[in-house]
């Protein structure tokens, strides 16, 4: 995301975790949830320094009022690689209708100034995406999201197949996107560690550690 670096890392820390490393890739079946790009939106440039601090306070408190309304499973920034500069990061949101999606993404105080829009997909996949807040929720019981870095980085893969041969942490079919049919998140902090992959689709992105640690089903 194009944050200023401090509050790129705060966007990460507060995502919620995914859903564990697998070795089979998901196919189009699976449980259907709501995949919002958001992206840099109509009034970025024109956002002064303060306002842009007030909007991303208000967005780190949606964001985490979501998630304590169970309405928002992952979130995390993109790095600096990516297939589009526009790219800023991305919610996962638990309902496959885009219309009551839409309905909580707006309330981002971030959308609601123009400094993001929204782009919309059906993410359809086998992992079982409820589980990743399940496990946030039991380590901040424990104090273990504070203190310790809590989040690594992840390459993201938008394509049109399955990404084979990387170990993958979650994945799954996207419908109704422009930026692919496929979406990969693997198990690598680096886009050079990953160099099977078609370069095209590779973004860098951000979220936290134990992506890479529940496990399958």
């Amino acid at each position: 995301m194009k944050l200023l670096p401090r509050r790129a890392l705060l966007l990460a820390c507060l995502a919620i975790p995914t859903f564990g490393c697998q070795s089979a890739p998901a196919e189009s079946r699976g449980k259907a949830y709501t995949l919002v790009f958001l992206v840099t939106g109509p009034k970025s440039a024109a956002i002064d320094a303060d306002h842009k601090k007030e909007i991303f306070e208000g967005h780190m408190a949606n964001i985490r009022r979501l998630a304590d309304e169970d309405k928002l499973l992952i979130a995390g920034p993109f790095g600096k690689e990516k297939p589009d500069a526009a790219l800023r990061g991305i919610f996962i949101l638990d309902t496959p209708d885009v219309a009551t999606a839409r309905a909580w993404t707006e309330t981002d105080p971030g959308v609601k100034a123009g400094e993001f829009s929204a782009e919309y997909a059906t993410l359809r996949t086998e992992a079982v995406l409820r589980r990743s807040l399940d496990l946030w929720r039991e380590m901040e019981k424990k104090g273990e999201t504070t203190g310790a870095p809590s989040i690594r980085g992840y390459v993201m893969v938008l394509s049109s197949e399955p990404t084979p041969g990387t170990k993958v942490c979650f994945e799954g079919s996207l419908e109704g996107s422009k930026r692919g049919r496929h979406l990969a998140v693997l198990d690598a902090e680096d886009v050079a560690a990953v160099p099977s992959v078609a370069r095209d689709g590779v973004a860098s992105w951000y979220s936290v550690k134990t992506v890479a640690e529940i496990p399958g089903s």
